[in-house]
């Protein structure tokens, strides 16, 4: 399948004894794919070819040098449908967004257009900040703690705030919190 296709190399060694180069493709994508992983937007729409998939999702290589995992948790039900359906094989085109970038240059994808979710904290933030209103812990970190005030809202309350109010919260507890 590499026949024909032009791929692009570093050095990797001179075989002095042989007068031989050896060049490797995966040495140039360690080497571009810092600077090119900073072009990357969460806001534009992309396309890519499935490589594989796996029970938590698939995995899509794009622009010749990315790969990225569209998780189940950030599909579309319809696209999780398909999934579960089994409906994508390698070599199938499919378009995402990238949702995020991880610390250790990991790229998540999601089919999640990001326009619509930010749609929907805007509209969130529009009827609810100042409200009072309940949520329910789901995390507690050294920086706070995070309560789930909707299906896909979750809200910080800060430890600076924590430690003022002298509160510890727990997983699963339902709070009452100011937005």
């Amino acid at each position: 399948s590499m026949i024909g296709k032009e791929i692009y190399v570093m050095v990797e060694d001179y075989l002095r004894d042989a007068g031989t180069f050896v060049f490797s493709h995966k040495k140039y994508l360690s080497h571009i794919l810092p600077i090119k992983i900073e072009e990357l937007s969460t806001e534009e729409k992309y396309t890519g070819t499935v490589t594989g998939s796996a029970k938590f999702g698939v995995f899509v290589e794009f622009d010749e040098i990315f790969t990225g995992l569209i998780h189940t948790s950030k599909m579309t039900p319809e696209m999780r449908e398909q999934f579960k359906n089994g409906e994508f094989h390698p070599g199938q085109e499919v378009s995402f967004w990238i949702k995020e970038i991880t610390s250790d240059k990991k790229i998540i994808l999601t089919d999640e257009d990001p326009s619509i979710r930010h749609r929907e904290i805007e509209d969130f933030k529009e009827k609810n900040l100042g409200v009072i209103t309940g949520g329910e812990v789901v995390s507690v970190q050294p920086f706070g703690t995070l309560v789930k005030l909707q299906k896909d809202i979750v809200g910080l309350i800060s430890q600076k705030e924590i430690k003022n109010k002298k509160k510890k919260y727990a997983v699963g507890e339902h709070v009452m919190v100011t937005v």
